[in-house]
């Protein structure tokens, strides 16, 4: 049972990290890519929500964890405003300005 922990810890991290590492990539990615992208980060965001707001139970006593939670929440969801906001691509805006 501690591997299935394990396994999912790991893959929800690497869903993060390569979520995070694709927003501020500066090539953009397919359509396609971004969705998977945006589905792959939707997922953590319950878990945090209720681990936030299980941080405040009595006896809990780390602030940290508060931190920990609210950083995670809120880097998942800038990442998907990046995500999901279309990108310009430079080199056709330049384009563009040089023809007229």
């Amino acid at each position: 049972m501690q591997y299935v922990l394990f396994t999912a810890v790991a893959g929800l991290l690497g869903a993060l990290l390569f979520g995070f590492a694709a927003a501020i990539s500066t090539d953009p990615l397919p359509r396609w890519g971004r969705v998977l992208l945006v589905m792959m980060l939707l997922a953590p965001l319950p878990f945090t929500l209720f681990g936030f707001a299980a941080s405040f139970e009595p006896g809990a006593g780390n602030s940290v964890w508060r931190i920990v939670y609210a950083t995670v929440f809120l880097g998942c969801i800038a990442t998907i405003i990046r995500l999901c906001r279309p990108r310009r691509n430079d080199s056709s805006s330049n384009r563009q300005s040089e023809t007229s």
